[in-house]
């Protein structure tokens, strides 16, 4: 836990979810007393703290989402892949040539690397088979506007990876992460505990008791902190149980007659 955060990082996730699952249905009542698109951003936040802390640095790059650029360009590239698939397809039966550039097989447009797999044995079969893909309608200038495209996918995917380890370490970056959380948490605590005071104490109550559990040095459980604030408002009806409710005589009395049995589990 980095000395500026206030929580270790599982109690932080536990704790956002939580902030999450008080806010749903109460975004209009709560958005004016908060930072603006907070509630917008929480979850992406949590999901990427999740994951660092899970150890999945590359699900954290799946999780940031790609860039602006690199999505643009693996579109266009997973396009040109599809339309060269298709006429090959409509015009290549028995040839062979629709195994080798993969017709019928799947691959996402917003991953590029996926979309680099496509386009590589698509060029790889038109090095072996430049008639098969004329006699299709593949002219050599669709050819080099797939070129185009691996190189701009290419290029893009390494300026993403640049940006990555251009960050100090994936340490520090959790540690951002961790603090904007617990930020949004202390935020959603007090708003909702002053929206809600008046009108709805017991909701009140819940938003507060976000910040109100203990740091890693405490052992207390979620349920242990949240029964305390409870404890003034919310009574119980059941029955006492007699065990629980012996003197300290009729204790010691029941010790000395029961040495020899064997006590319960």
């Amino acid at each position: 836990m980095d000395k500026k955060n206030k929580y270790t990082i599982s109690k932080t996730i536990a704790l956002g979810k939580e902030a999450l699952t008080l806010c749903k249905g109460r975004e209009r009542d709560l958005l004016p007393r908060l930072p603006e698109s907070m509630l917008l951003t929480l979850p992406q936040d949590i999901e990427t703290l999740e994951a660092l802390h899970t150890g999945r640095a590359a699900k954290v790059i799946g999780i940031k989402g790609l860039t602006g650029k690199e999505a643009e360009v693996s579109i266009k590239g997973a396009k040109w892949v599809t339309a060269i698939r298709l006429a090959i397809k409509k015009r290549a039966h028995n040839t062979g040539l629709e195994r080798a550039v993969g017709v019928g097989g799947r691959f996402h447009y917003y991953r590029s690397y996926t979309v680099l797999t496509a386009i590589e044995a698509i060029l790889n079969a038109y090095e072996k088979y430049p008639d098969l893909f004329h006699n299709c309608g593949v002219v050599e200038q669709d050819i080099e506007n797939g070129k185009t495209h691996y190189k701009e996918i290419l290029d893009a995917r390494r300026e993403q990876e640049l940006e990555i380890k251009n960050k100090k370490n994936l340490t520090t970056y959790k540690n951002q992460i961790q603090q904007k959380v617990e930020n949004a948490i202390s935020s959603i605590s007090s708003a909702g505990y002053l929206q809600y005071l008046e009108s709805e104490p017991l909701i009140a109550q819940r938003f507060r008791a976000l910040t109100a559990y203990s740091k890693r040095t405490n052992s207390r459980t979620t349920e242990e902190t949240r029964e305390e604030f409870f404890s003034f408002t919310i009574s119980t009806d059941q029955p006492e149980d007699p065990v629980n409710t012996l003197t300290t005589s009729e204790t010691k009395e029941s010790e000395v007659n029961n040495t020899e049995e064997i006590p319960v589990q």
